[in-house]
């Protein structure tokens, strides 16, 4: 959300201005969208209704709450199982840490600690 949403949001309206940049911000999303073609037809229209639900519903009233739903979507359903068949591709590659968000954060905090 911080990634996709805030902060790109907050660059494209810098760039463009506040009449502009979000509508530029909203494009280039839904083209990022239409261009992962794995998605298939179905859930690329239905992440598509849902991302476009999101950026009405934040221009609206400021609530960036559905962008919580096609970002979870499309990790999860696409970019996981993507990575996960890549590290399979790769022999030379040592997987140091598998685990939840918490338990990678509270790893890589145990980690620089101990540096």
């Amino acid at each position: 959300l911080e990634d996709y949403v805030y902060d790109l949001g907050r660059r494209y309206v810098a760039l463009y201005g506040e009449d502009v940049g979000p509508v530029r911000h909203r494009d280039q999303l839904m083209n990022d969208l239409k261009r992962i073609r794995k998605l298939g037809s179905e859930r690329q229209e239905r992440l598509s209704k849902t991302m476009m639900a999101a950026f009405d519903q934040q221009a609206l009233n400021g609530d960036p709450t559905l962008h919580r739903i096609w970002i979870a979507e499309l990790l999860q359903q696409y970019y996981d199982p993507m990575y996960e068949y890549q590290l399979k591709q790769r022999s030379d590659c040592e997987v140091l840490f598998r685990g939840t968000c918490s338990e990678v954060i509270e790893w890589g905090q145990r980690l620089t600690s101990n540096t």
